[in-house]
C-alpha cells in the first residue's frame, strides 16, 4: 500500500510538472505572437508581466478592430461625397453631354436620357463606360431645341436631388406622363 501511495504521489508530480511546463509553452507561444517592442525582451519580462502584455495588446486591438469596423460602415452607407462631373459641349447644331458620375447609380443612365427627351434634345447616340471606381456617360444630341444651361440645371438637380419637396413630387407626375417611345430605345448603344 505504501508503494501504491508513493507511485500515485511520483505519477501526480510528473503529471503537475507536465503541465506546468505546457503552461510556460503556451505563455511563451502567447508572447511570441505579440509585435516585439524593443524595451521590452521577453527574457526580461516576467511571466505576469507577460500576460499583462498580452492582455493589454489584445485589448487594443479588439478597440481598432471596433474602430475600423464603424469606419467600414461609414463608408459604405454614407453617400458617394465626389460630385459628378457634368461637361456640355454645344457645337451648333449639335450638343455633346458627358457626365462622370460613381458606380452607385446605374439606372441614372436613363433618367438623364429621359430629362434630355423632356427638354426638347433628340438623343442620337449614347453610352456609358466603366473605368475603376467611375462611370462616364457621354450622350450625342442632335436638333437642339432646348437651352444648355436648362439642361444643366437640371441634370445637376436630377443628380443631387430637388431643391424642394414641390420640384420632386412634379418630376414625379412628370415622369409618369412621359413614355419613353421604342425608336428612342433602340437608338441607345449601351456599350
Amino acid at each position: 500500500m505504501n508503494s501504491s501511495n508513493s507511485a500515485a504521489k511520483l505519477e501526480k508530480k510528473y503529471v503537475e510538472k507536465n503541465r506546468r511546463n505546457n503552461m510556460k509553452i503556451l505563455f511563451n507561444n502567447l508572447y511570441s505572437l505579440l509585435p516585439p517592442h524593443p524595451s521590452q525582451l521577453q527574457e526580461a519580462m516576467a511571466l505576469p508581466d507577460q500576460i499583462d502584455a498580452a492582455i493589454t495588446y489584445i485589448k487594443s486591438m479588439e478597440i481598432k478592430l471596433e474602430k475600423s469596423k464603424m469606419q467600414l460602415e461609414n463608408l459604405r452607407t454614407r453617400p458617394n461625397l465626389l460630385s459628378p462631373q457634368i461637361e456640355i459641349q454645344e457645337m451648333s447644331p449639335t450638343m455633346d453631354l458627358i457626365l462622370i458620375t460613381g458606380l452607385d447609380n446605374l439606372a441614372m443612365f436613363y433618367n438623364i436620357i429621359r430629362l434630355l427627351h423632356e427638354e426638347g434634345f433628340e438623343v442620337m447616340d449614347s453610352s456609358f463606360s466603366l473605368h475603376g471606381n467611375s462611370k462616364m456617360q457621354v450622350f450625342h444630341e442632335t436638333k437642339v431645341i432646348g437651352n444648355s444651361t436648362m439642361v444643366y440645371r437640371r441634370v445637376k438637380e436630377l443628380l443631387n436631388g430637388s431643391s424642394s419637396s414641390d420640384d420632386i413630387i412634379e418630376d414625379l407626375l412628370r415622369s409618369w406622363d412621359n413614355e419613353i417611345h421604342s425608336e428612342m430605345i433602340g437608338l441607345i448603344n449601351l456599350m
